[in-house]
């Protein structure tokens, strides 16, 4: 009886060697897991924050793109509105020459009529 004893303490002691082994392995795995874990999870901040960059590198240039093409626009627009002003002058001094011209013929015309 004692020999049962004793082979069954003998048994429950490898079988408790087994399973703490056994736990040993299933928490270095865990460790191994967590590892693993905080490492995809720094990867994906680290994408995220890439791709942001990325996205906020393309917008600024995007801005800048069309902040050059108004700039060219303006400029354009403003040497159109300079040259119609040129134009504009050109014919208010045509126009204001006419209209000397037309109040010396209507003068002269006054005049002629007087002098008869």
């Amino acid at each position: 009886m004692a020999q049962l004893f004793a082979l069954k303490a003998s048994n429950d002691l490898a079988k408790r060697d087994k399973d703490l082994q056994e736990a040993k392995a299933l928490e270095e795995k865990a460790s191994a897991l967590r590892g693993q874990a905080a490492k995809v999870a720094a990867d994906a901040i680290e994408s995220a924050e890439t791709a942001a960059k990325q996205v906020g590198r393309n917008i600024m240039e995007k801005a800048l793109e069309d902040a050059q093409n108004l700039e060219t626009q303006a400029n354009k627009v403003e040497s159109r509105a300079a040259a119609v002003n040129a134009k504009a002058k050109v014919a208010m001094a045509q126009a204001m020459k006419a209209q000397s011209s037309a109040s010396k013929a209507v003068e002269d015309l006054f005049t002629a009529n007087a002098a008869k």
